[in-house]
């Protein structure tokens, strides 16, 4: 099960109901989220993220700190269609054309994963005059996955791939 699924159905039950996220993830199957280096914190900000992620599945109310979210389709119907085509941890599928070439969205589940597409493909995203060293580095309290040297700019990039659910900056 996913972790949105497992969200929406604690609403299935009180279909009215509106829960800060802190009170979602004390509501949710625990299982879901596997390994998290920051503990119970790095969970519940994983649910918050989810929550901006379907934003459009999600009423929220600004008024309460943290803010409260409430499921804003009416029948169980409507909810499981709903979140049965959303299938990925954004608002939205985004489409880019190069050169008359569509590129598509993809969704990544591993950051591992991520980061192979980003060397595989670093030429393209940083460009043509790029090279890429997939080095791990301590930089103060945080690994950058790689460096990219740009000789168009003549500097040196430090590149840190985060999938959606990951936390860039530690907020």
């Amino acid at each position: 099960m996913r972790m949105i699924d497992n969200i929406v159905n604690i609403f299935k039950d009180e279909i009215n109901i509106w829960l800060d996220y802190n009170e979602i993830f004390e509501r949710m199957d625990k299982s879901l989220f596997g390994p998290n280096k920051h503990g119970e914190r790095g969970k519940r900000n994983i649910v918050y993220r989810i929550l901006l992620g379907y934003s459009d599945l999600f009423d929220v109310d600004e008024n309460f700190r943290p803010k409260k979210f409430h499921l804003s389709l009416g029948d169980d119907d409507n909810i499981i269609e709903a979140v049965e085509v959303k299938k990925k941890y954004s608002s939205g599928e985004a489409i880019i054309f190069i050169n008359n070439k569509q590129y598509n969205e993809v969704e990544f589940s591993y950051e591992d994963d991520f980061e192979l597409e980003v060397e595989n493909n670093f030429k393209m995203i940083f460009g043509e005059n790029s090279f890429y060293f997939p080095i791990k580095k301590k930089l103060k309290n945080r690994i950058c996955d790689s460096f990219v040297f740009d000789a168009d700019l003549n500097k040196l990039l430090i590149i840190e791939n985060e999938i959606f659910i990951h936390d860039l900056w530690d907020i």
